[in-house]
């Protein structure tokens, strides 16, 4: 009999779970921007507190701290597009200068030199192949109507363009206004999210709610300082040796340390 209960229970369970994974699938528009708010706001809280003490009121040091925040991610990003634009027009003379590199290694520049020759000749291989496949395959069937793709016009271009930016422009401002209600009401949301959980014993869960997102908050604080701080000394190190792009690869030093 316990059997035969649990059978049906764990199908319930089962499409539970589906139903749960699905309405996240479909919600990741609104969830995804909601999970970078939290985040961002539990990163800069420790800033806002710090501008607190300096006695300009609460709403103040929030739009003073989140919007300098944003303004640092904005130029941020705006710096490490324009860096990768001028590495991808540099790429062909970091190519002769790596062939020149390894052609000066002696037996390890021989061995780089034979290992890409031989991939050089598998992909002629594989070429040469596909294409003597594709001359049969068309001599033996009739003659196919080949639909070449139009190019689209630069209006069209244009136009995409803009509607990327100006979706890009719209989640951005939906995770401002965000982060600002969230540092602005956290304390009320904390109560909310306490009387929720924890309703039977209050002072305990207020506790350790409040321990815990003071403590991730520090965390995630000073996890980026020291990391930002490592990809300033990565960025000045390689400037010093005369490297190029030296901002966008201490940029990537910096964005590699928050990876586990």
């Amino acid at each position: 009999m316990d059997r035969a209960d649990s059978h049906p229970s764990r199908l319930a369970g089962a499409a539970h779970a589906v139903l749960i994974v699905a309405a996240l699938y479909f919600a990741r528009g609104l969830l995804l921007p909601l999970a970078l708010a939290a985040l961002l706001s539990l990163l800069l809280l420790p800033p806002v507190k710090m501008v607190e003490r300096l006695r300009i009121g609460r709403i103040p040091s929030i739009l003073v701290v989140v919007l300098s925040a944003f303004l640092v991610i904005g130029a941020f990003s705006w710096i490490t597009v324009g860096q990768i634009s001028e590495l991808g027009k540099k790429l062909p003379e970091y190519k002769d200068i790596v062939i020149a590199k390894a052609g000066s290694l002696g037996a390890v520049g021989r061995a780089i030199k034979q290992t890409q020759a031989a991939f050089a000749e598998v992909g002629e291989g594989i070429a040469v192949t596909t294409a003597a496949a594709t001359t049969r395959e068309k001599d033996s069937t009739a003659t196919k109507v080949e639909l070449v793709p139009s190019i689209p016009k630069p209006l069209e271009i244009i136009g995409r363009a803009l509607a990327a930016g100006i979706v890009a422009l719209g989640t951005t401002f939906f995770v401002l206004i965000l982060v600002i209600f969230i540092l602005i009401y956290h304390v009320d949301l904390m109560d909310r999210l306490v009387h929720m959980v924890g309703g039977s014993r209050v002072n305990v869960t207020t506790q350790t709610v409040t321990d815990a997102v003071q403590s991730v908050s520090r965390y995630l604080f000073l996890q980026t300082a020291f990391n930002a701080g490592f990809g300033i000394l990565v960025a000045l190190g390689l400037w010093a040796l005369g490297l190029p792009n030296a901002l966008l690869f201490g940029m990537l030093a910096a964005l590699s340390r928050f990876v586990p």
